[in-house]
């Protein structure tokens, strides 16, 4: 281990992409997740070392607000989402991840790279499997958090794939059960960034092959529970 802090508040510049489903939902529904989301990058983000971007679910990853550290722009470009077609939630994890998330060579200092998923995780016709948007996210380093805003408790096929991608990236997923605790459950992510542990290790392991190296973390303290990233890529040159 080369690197270890301990907090309480994070350091790292962060980047986060909000990505909001507004299909099929009432015009009237949608203020109250982009109230809570504008609320959430107003307390979270400190300019300007932080950024956000919003895109919108539709037939294709829409950008309806690029990286800006300005309040009153990501506000404008969250609050009048408009309600659009079908969701394709793994092409719009794929875009965040691979277009707008992912540096290469590694920056310096090192940006925490977060999506936000609110929606139901529902996706129709995207090109790209869910898998395929799972490995780009560890690919680009993201840990994603989700946010079902309905009432359906984490169950059915939606659910499973908000779980799985927050749990294979590190992040958390939340069902509040309704519109009006979105507040409660966006105020545990901005809590959740703020106070994390951070640390770096050299690996053993040398051979620059581009393969995914599993991460297991096991606190000494039996009674505790470690919740992090499952591993990385390692360079392939």
């Amino acid at each position: 281990i080369v690197y270890f802090d301990r907090g309480p508040l994070r350091q790292d510049p962060l980047r986060i992409g909000v990505l909001i489903d507004t299909s099929g939902r009432h015009h009237s529904e949608v203020p109250v997740e982009a109230k809570a989301t504008v609320d959430f990058l107003e307390t979270t983000l400190r300019p300007p070392k932080d950024m956000a971007f919003v895109v919108a679910l539709d037939k294709t990853p829409r950008l309806v607000q690029d990286y800006s550290s300005t309040a009153k722009e990501r506000s404008e470009a969250i609050i009048n989402l408009p309600s659009v077609g079908e969701p394709r939630l793994y092409d719009a994890v794929y875009y965040a991840s691979k277009e707008k998330l992912s540096f290469f060579p590694p920056p310096e200092p090192y940006l925490r790279r977060v999506v936000i998923i609110i929606g139901a995780g529902e996706d129709k016709n995207s090109e790209h499997t869910l898998n395929d948007a799972i490995v780009m996210a560890q690919r680009a380093e993201v840990t994603i958090y989700t946010i079902n805003p309905g009432r359906s408790g984490g169950h059915g096929e939606g659910g499973r794939v908000l779980q799985r991608l927050a749990d294979e990236t590190g992040g958390l997923s939340f069902f509040p059960g309704g519109e009006s605790k979105m507040a409660a459950s966006i105020q545990a992510i901005s809590e959740d960034l703020n106070v994390q542990y951070d640390f770096a290790y050299v690996s053993l392991n040398q051979v620059r092959d581009g393969a995914f190296r599993t991460i297991t973390i096991k606190p000494s303290n039996k009674g505790l529970r470690v919740r992090a990233k499952p591993g990385y890529f390692a360079p392939s040159q």
